[in-house]
C-alpha cells in the first residue's frame, strides 16, 4: 500500500511539474508591446494598432528578412487583442482587428515556419483593463490557447492577489501540459512578489514556468536598460543559479534605438533603429552584448524592415554576468485602474509593470 501511495505521489508531482521539454535555450523572436503598446485605433492608425495585419506583417519580416534563419522564431502578441469572452465563457479576439481569429494567425505565423505566442493576466483584468484569466477561467483558457495552436503564453499578474497568483501560476502549468500541445509558458509571477526570495520560490517557479519576468519594463531609455542590468548584477548570485535549460530569467525584451545611441538625454528614445545602424551604435551595441549575459532572453519589437521604423527587440542566448551598472527608474503609475501600467509588486515604486 505505501509502495502504491509513493507511485501515485510520483506521479501527481509529475503531473503538476512544467517539464514540457521546451526552451531548452532562451527563446528568440518579436515582441509587440514596447513599441505598439495598447494601440487599438486601426482607423487612424492602420500600420501601427494591434490587429491581424501587424502580426502578419512581422511574420512575414521575420522571415524574408533572415530573421528566421537566425534563429528569431517567436512572434508574441501582447496586450488589448481580447474582444471579451462568449456566451459559454471563451475568450475571443476583437473581431474588428482580429476578424479571421487567433487561429488563422497562427496557421498563417506557422505557414512561415514562425511560432506564436499570446498574453493573458492571473487576474480580474489584464494590466490595460481587458479580461483577465481568474482562476475558475483556468483550465477553460488553457483549452482555448491550444484549440488556437498558439505556442507560447505569457501570463501577466495585474489585478491578482499574491494568494491567486501562488495558486493560479502552477494552475496554468498544469492545464497547458494537460492540453497536450506544447505551449510555453511565460510567468511574471516573481515581479509581482518583489523579484526576490523569501516571497519568491525560484526551486518552484523553474518547475512552472519556462521564463519569468523578475524586474521592471524596459522603457524608451538608456537609463531603463542600465536600470534593469544594475539590478540582475546586485542579484545575480540569487538569479544565476536557478536559470538553465527550459527555465530562464526574463530581463525584459532587447531594444536598439537611435536616439538611444546618439546619448540618454535626447528626447526621442523612440525613434526607429534601422538594422544597418546596430554595427555602429554604441550603446545599443553595449546593450545587445550584455542582455544575453543575464541568462534570460528577451525579444525585436517594432516593424523589423531594415529601413527604419519602431525599436528592434530580440530574444537572444544567455551566459553570465560580471559587471557593474549604475541605477535609475521611470514613471509612476496607478495601480488600482485597469490600464494604469502599475502593478501592486513592484520593488521598486518608480518601476514599470512587468509586461
Amino acid at each position: 500500500m505505501l509502495l502504491k501511495t509513493v507511485l501515485l505521489l510520483a506521479l501527481v508531482a509529475q503531473v503538476l511539474m512544467l517539464d514540457n521539454g521546451l526552451l531548452r535555450t532562451p527563446p528568440m523572436g518579436w515582441l509587440a508591446w514596447e513599441r505598439f503598446r495598447c494601440n487599438i485605433d486601426c482607423n487612424e492608425d492602420p500600420k501601427n494598432c494591434i490587429s491581424e495585419w501587424l502580426f502578419m506583417e512581422m511574420a512575414d519580416r521575420l522571415a524574408q528578412d533572415g530573421w528566421r534563419d537566425l534563429g528569431y522564431v517567436y512572434l508574441n502578441i501582447d496586450d488589448c487583442w481580447i474582444g471579451g469572452r462568449d456566451a459559454k465563457g471563451n475568450l475571443v479576439p476583437d473581431p474588428k482587428r482580429f476578424p479571421n481569429g487567433i487561429a488563422f494567425l497562427a496557421d498563417y505565423v506557422h505557414s512561415l515556419g514562425l511560432k506564436l505566442g499570446i498574453y493573458e493576466d492571473m487576474g480580474s483584468f489584464t494590466c490595460m483593463g481587458y479580461p483577465g484569466t481568474t482562476l475558475d477561467k483556468v483550465i477553460q483558457d488553457a483549452q482555448t490557447f491550444a484549440e488556437w495552436k498558439v505556442d507560447m503564453l505569457k501570463l501577466d499578474g495585474c489585478f491578482s492577489t499574491p494568494e491567486e497568483r501562488a495558486k493560479g501560476y502552477p494552475k496554468m502549468a498544469a492545464a497547458l501540459n494537460a492540453t497536450g500541445r506544447p505551449i510555453a509558458f511565460s510567468c511574471s509571477w516573481p515581479a509581482y512578489e518583489g523579484g526576490l526570495p523569501p516571497k519568491v520560490n525560484y526551486s518552484l517557479l523553474a518547475n512552472t514556468c519556462n521564463l519569468w519576468r523578475n524586474y521592471n519594463d524596459i522603457q524608451d531609455s538608456w537609463r531603463s536598460v542600465l536600470s534593469i542590468l544594475d539590478w540582475f548584477v546586485k542579484h545575480q548570485d540569487i538569479l544565476q543559479p536557478v536559470a538553465g535549460p527550459g527555465h530562464w530569467n526574463d530581463p525584459d525584451m532587447v531594444p536598439a534605438w537611435r536616439g538611444m545611441a546618439q546619448g540618454p538625454l535626447r528626447p526621442a528614445h523612440s525613434l526607429p533603429t534601422a538594422l544597418c545602424c546596430l554595427p555602429e551604435c554604441s550603446k545599443s551595441a553595449a546593450h545587445w552584448e550584455l542582455w544575453p549575459q543575464l541568462r534570460a532572453g528577451p525579444g525585436p519589437d517594432g516593424p523589423v524592415d531594415g529601413a527604419g521604423g519602431p525599436p528592434l527587440h530580440v530574444h537572444r542566448p544567455a551566459y553570465h554576468l560580471r559587471s557593474e551598472h549604475g541605477h535609475s527608474a521611470e514613471s509612476t503609475h496607478d495601480q488600482n485602474q485597469p490600464g494604469s501600467l502599475r502593478h501592486p509588486g513592484t520593488q521598486d515604486s518608480q518601476g514599470e509593470i512587468p509586461h
